[in-house]
């Protein structure tokens, strides 16, 4: 995998988080991260766990 590769999905992942209309690409950005990191899954789940306790158990 290419720096520049990894970087854009990454870029797209934090920008699609914080922007409604670009969150289909984030999420899809994810996967893609996760595919490429399997161990990158567990901190994803933990990111939607705290946003799931943040939004709507708080």
């Amino acid at each position: 995998m290419t720096v520049g590769l990894l970087a854009a999905l990454v870029t797209v992942f934090v920008l699609g988080l914080w922007f409604t209309v670009t969150r289909p690409m984030a999420i899809a950005a994810a996967a893609a991260l996760t595919f490429i990191y399997p161990l990158l899954l567990v901190f994803v789940l933990a990111g939607v766990a705290l946003a799931v306790w943040h939004r709507y158990l708080r």
